[in-house]
């Protein structure tokens, strides 16, 4: 690069346009299998933690929700066991849309909450 014709921030600029498209290209190709265009079926568990378990599964559930609606997915519960006190002690969550997306999204966002919340009970699955 010449100081001359390009500016750093021009450079800047293509490059991470470049690495998007790239790193688009890669997540289509990881998800070409037939099966990666189907729903997703995420399923929350409060596990053995009582009453503070049940309330951070329930927390779990609507961040899931909210994350969901927010990108454009289409949720539905099909199961939900509320709490003895409060929260919940277990849902499923059936998620569909732009399915190839969806799937590595939920997936993203179940990586990072396992990754933040490796000392509560309660669980997540898909």
């Amino acid at each position: 690069y010449k100081e001359e014709l390009l500016e750093e921030a021009e450079l800047d600029a293509m490059y991470a346009a470049a690495m998007a498209k790239i790193e688009a290209l890669e997540l289509r190709n990881m998800l070409r299998r037939e099966e990666d265009h189907m729903g997703v079926v995420l399923k929350i568990n409060s596990g053995a933690g009582g009453t503070e378990s049940q309330d951070w599964a329930q927390m779990l559930m609507r961040m899931y929700l909210r994350y969901c609606e927010k990108h454009g997915y289409k949720t539905s519960i099909a199961n939900l066991l509320e709490g003895d006190e409060a929260g919940i002690k277990s849902c499923t969550i059936n998620v569909e849309g732009d399915f190839g997306s969806s799937r590595a999204s939920i997936l993203a966002i179940a990586a990072a909450y396992i990754a933040s919340s490796s000392a509560s009970s309660s669980s997540s699955s898909l």
